[in-house]
């Protein structure tokens, strides 16, 4: 949020709260103007300072700038829509002409970015290739990738370079996504006791507020704190600028020093520096899985409509839809299946055993 604050915007109004955003000192849209600068040529089957390779290095950086041609269109084409509207406007068919958001552009331009820095390092580029001549060799990059990354990862690669270059991903192989296979953001108790004993205030502060990292745990701003009959919150600009009112939730000692951190703060950030190693959305699932805690109800007396009954490797596990959309909300998602996949894992097993709601300071007791 901006220092002045005289005049809220309500949640859900987009537009007002990416307006109330801080100025950046480059626009989060600015894709690099040079892209030149970024590549290196290696010694391969030929030597850097001659002609092939300084023509190669040409047709490299011309790519680079059809790239961003690409999707600059894409983007003008889509920003400020709504996906789902866009969608529901052209029968459900994919868009994949448009993309809605700058972080999007800027991620379509980094792997596609990468990919050709790939292809002239490895010895695949030709002198004049245009960008569709690019498509034989997304499979062996594709087979490249897979050998050091996650199949998330994989499959982020798959879905920007296609989009990019108007083509299907089904045509391509890489591994299937499953939520067992992610091994991102699952610190273990260890890590989390060094981590809670070097930054305990920030550690603190992480568990009772749920906030990500830099798009929202580093922009928090003391006045951003009140309070209200129902508890005290937060309010935050987060993903795709939507505005929400995080609650804070905890014990009494958890509750005074997030309020004491804001208002010493004042017209402040309250974190203006974090560091670099601390991974927050690991204290952002143990937040999702307090808030579910306090709100879920016993599974056994809810309608079935009221049941959300896990699939995979979670079969076996039903969960409370009120609940998760509470938490849904307090996170920042729109999806419940968001919360149950990738959220709740702290309490894999406490939900397993079929044990239900408990009283929070219990519940924080099984969660650490």
């Amino acid at each position: 949020m901006s220092k002045n604050k005289d005049s809220k915007t309500a949640p859900g109004d987009p537009q007002a709260a990416a307006a109330a955003m801080p100025e950046q000192k480059k626009a989060a849209n600015a894709l690099p103007d040079d892209p030149d600068q970024h590549y290196k040529i290696k010694k391969m089957s030929y030597h850097p300072e001659s002609e092939a390779a300084e023509a190669l290095l040409a047709t490299a950086v011309k790519l680079d700038n059809a790239v961003l041609r690409v999707v600059n269109r894409m983007l003008a084409l889509g920003r400020g829509q709504s996906k789902h509207a866009y969608k529901k406007t052209h029968k459900g068919k994919p868009d994949k002409e448009v993309t809605y958001s700058e972080s999007t552009a800027l991620g379509q331009y980094q792997i596609m970015h990468a990919f050709i820095g790939w292809a002239l390092n490895s010895g695949r580029l030709r002198e004049g290739m245009k960008l569709a001549d690019l498509e034989p060799l997304i499979q062996p990059y594709l087979d490249e990738k897979r050998k050091g990354c996650a199949a998330d990862t994989v499959h982020t690669y798959a879905s920007q370079i296609c989009k990019t270059m108007g083509l299907n991903m089904e045509d391509y192989q890489y591994p299937p996504r499953c939520r067992a296979g992610t091994v991102a953001h699952r610190g273990g108790l260890a890590n989390f006791c060094e981590m809670a004993k070097k930054y305990p205030m920030l550690i603190s502060f992480c568990l009772a507020t749920g906030f990500r990292k830099y798009k929202e745990l580093a922009r928090i701003y003391g006045t951003d704190y009140h309070e209200a009959q129902d508890g005290a919150a937060i309010t935050v600009v987060g993903k795709g600028g939507l505005l929400r009112d995080a609650p804070v939730v905890g014990d009494a000692e958890a509750a005074e020093l997030v309020a004491r951190l804001c208002r010493e703060a004042g017209e402040k950030r309250v974190f203006p520096r974090l560091p670099a190693n601390a991974d927050v959305h690991v204290y952002r699932a143990m937040y999702a899985c307090q808030i579910y805690l306090m709100h879920a109800r016993d599974v056994n007396t809810l309608e079935r409509n009221e049941r959300y009954v896990c699939r995979k490797d979670y079969k076996g596990i039903v969960l409370d839809r009120a609940a998760l959309d509470i938490v849904s909300k307090a996170l920042g998602h729109a999806r419940i299946w968001v919360i149950a996949k990738s959220y709740l894992w702290p309490l894999e097993a406490f939900l397993r055993g079929g044990i239900l709601a408990s009283p929070l300071p219990q519940a924080k007791q099984n969660i650490e």
